[in-house]
């Protein structure tokens, strides 16, 4: 299976449906373990960058895509049409050179700079997409 229709089988099994509540619910686990992969971050570089916390790290990131692949189906939404736009969006930043290779810009702290032919992900099209499926 792949992550979003694993995470859609949890909600079928627990009986969890798309509505405000359950939306509300994912956004306080969102909190929850953002908090807790945080929490083992902090402890990560505080000692050395141990196995444990390395661990308690993956968790916690496993979890944060669990619980926010979960408030995307709590609205209703099929996770991976937005996922693949979010991708092409995201490979959009990126020029390639005479050779093939990306070129790649980052900002002194690392984060990857949009290129030129950088485009904004439409989002909204796909909620407008699936809300018709939906009606």
């Amino acid at each position: 299976m792949t992550v979003f229709k694993d995470q859609k089988q949890f909600m079928d099994v627990t009986g969890q449906k798309p509505s405000k509540e359950t939306v509300n619910l994912y956004m306080r686990l969102i909190h929850e373990e953002f908090k807790e992969t945080q929490y083992a971050w902090r402890k990560w570089n505080d000692d050395q960058n141990s196995d444990k916390w390395t661990a308690e790290m993956v968790d916690g990131a496993i979890d944060l895509i669990y619980v926010a692949t979960g408030m995307i189906h709590a609205l209703g939404l099929d996770p991976q049409p937005f996922w693949d736009e979010v991708q092409r969006s995201n490979m959009s930043k990126f020029d390639k050179g005479p050779d093939g290779e990306y070129i790649v810009t980052r900002r002194v702290d690392g984060k990857i700079l949009k290129g030129p032919n950088y485009f904004k992900p439409d989002l909204l099209r796909i909620v407008y997409e699936q809300s018709g499926a939906r009606s």
